[in-house]
């Protein structure tokens, strides 16, 4: 099988581009892979370009007509980086691996950095049609952010795909109800690690980054972004350190400039016990995930993703406190300790006390950690099921080997958010909750909509009005 492989690639500062570094050769023993990317100098002389022919993405138009590729692999991001992925896909189609089922963030950074208003209107548009100025309002008085994960724009994508790869349940579910038809496979995240990193001792590991072997280490991994819940993790530190005085927290990852983690560490009097290296090497990031007693990989709100981070930290054995949230929720409760994003502060400082004072426990924890990703998360596995995938798309076998039928809580979903969009309409309309005749007819055209043909069930207006009733 010849592939086009259109990523980011390191040295960019990309947790996909790391990922297709993992996995490409992987893929080589199944797959004639060509790369193509935005800027082919800032890869030169790089592992993967003495490994893959590189190329220019602009000149993907004139190699697919010469070069007679069997299939394009596209691998999207919510992420400025995957701007010419996202514009090469909706001009020839391909397998989409989506890396998290939200897109909003990119279409944003689009705007700020060539993109008109009509642009992002036209996105609006399509993935959400009649609300679309309210959307667009609303986002842009929004001064939190959340109302982006609200709207995940990821509508065009799905319906440009051939296929796609998610990397968790609740991402495949997230395809399939916007789009039931559309061919989508749950192929686990890959776990690689070196040699190195997995006879690296905690102490050596400290030794060689400057921390002091009697810290009880906290770390935190990836972009540092007020989705990982950085605060709550700093207060729960100021906490414990009354009675823990030997607990230290590592925050390790790149930083934003809208999001300032010196300020937020010096407000509360912790920069003598914080430490933050910024972007680190892979080998250094390994490093410090090794030195750590116990991690925190908290996301709220979330775009459904799998870190590389966190399946990292568990392929090593590190004990690791998630959020009880989407994607993090498919973990098993005995290999990571959970905390609920209602009681998050409270439910993370139990978990650290408990860490701290119990080290059986944690080390148990981290050992079937360990196990898990080794048995769930090869890399060899995940290449195996990339092929068995990209054959079933071009060979048309998908529907009845990979797709199956759509599970009935996504029937359920859909149902749910097209009634609740034709009561906001209506009621935009001003019409009258009373109007029974009305109601009657549009109820039985919803019915044709929702409901199985031959269907004996019915809504009449009984569904339809008890749904507008809870509304008003």
């Amino acid at each position: 099988m010849k592939v086009a492989w259109l990523s980011p690639l390191p040295p960019q500062r990309s947790g996909v581009a790391e990922y297709c570094q993992d996995l490409l050769p992987y893929l080589s023993r199944y797959m004639e892979i060509e790369l193509f990317v935005e800027d082919p100098l800032l890869h030169k002389r790089t592992p993967l370009s003495r490994e893959f022919p590189l190329f220019d993405y602009r000149e993907f138009p004139s190699r697919s007509r010469t070069s007679r590729y069997d299939l394009i692999i596209y691998h999207m991001g919510n992420d400025i980086v995957h701007r010419f992925v996202y514009i090469t896909l909706l001009e020839y189609p391909g397998l989409v691996v989506l890396h998290e089922p939200m897109l909003h963030h990119l279409m944003l950074q689009m705007l700020q950095e060539g993109w008109n208003d009509s642009n992002y209107a036209r996105e609006l548009n399509y993935n959400y049609g009649v609300v679309r100025d309210d959307i667009q309002r609303l986002v842009g008085a929004d001064a939190t952010e959340l109302s982006r994960f609200q709207y995940p724009m990821i509508q065009r994508v799905i319906d440009s795909a051939l296929g796609i790869i998610v990397h968790s349940e609740y991402a495949r579910l997230e395809v399939l109800k916007s789009n039931p038809n559309r061919p989508v496979r749950k192929i686990n995240f890959p776990n690689v690690l070196s040699q190195d990193a997995a006879e690296l001792s905690l102490e050596e590991a400290r030794r060689r980054i400057g921390i002091d072997t009697d810290a009880f280490l906290i770390g935190t991994f990836g972009f540092v972004t007020p989705a990982k819940r950085i605060e709550s993790i700093l207060d729960t530190l100021m906490e414990l350190r009354r009675e823990v005085p030997e607990a230290r927290l590592a925050v390790v990852g790149g930083t934003v400039p809208e999001y300032p983690l010196d300020d937020l560490v010096q407000s509360r009097g912790l920069s003598e016990i914080v430490i933050s290296p910024g972007y680190v090497s892979w080998q250094d990031f390994m490093l410090y995930m090794r030195a750590c007693d116990v991690a925190v990989a908290l996301r709220w709100p979330s775009a459904g993703e799998t870190p590389a981070a966190l399946i990292r930290l568990m392929g090593q054995g590190v004990p690791t406190v998630v959020s009880d949230y989407k994607a993090f929720r498919e973990f098993p409760e005995e290999v990571c300790l959970k905390v609920n994003p209602a009681r998050e502060r409270e439910e993370l400082l139990y978990h650290l006390r408990r860490a701290y004072n119990d080290r059986e426990m944690l080390a148990s924890l981290g050992e079937r950690a360990r196990v898990y990703v080794e048995e769930r998360h090869r890399v060899e596995d995940t290449a195996r099921q990339y092929a068995e995938f990209a054959h079933s798309v071009l060979m048309g076998g998908f529907t009845k080997e990979v797709t199956g039928k759509v599970p009935q809580s996504v029937e359920a979903a859909f149902r749910e958010n097209l009634l609740e969009e034709v009561v906001a309409t209506l009621e935009e309309m001003g019409v009258d909750p009373n109007s029974v005749e009305l109601l009657r007819v549009i109820s039985c055209a919803l019915d044709g909509v929702l409901l199985p043909s031959g269907s004996s069930e019915s809504s009449k207006t009984g569904g339809f009005r008890s749904c507008w009733g809870k509304e008003t």
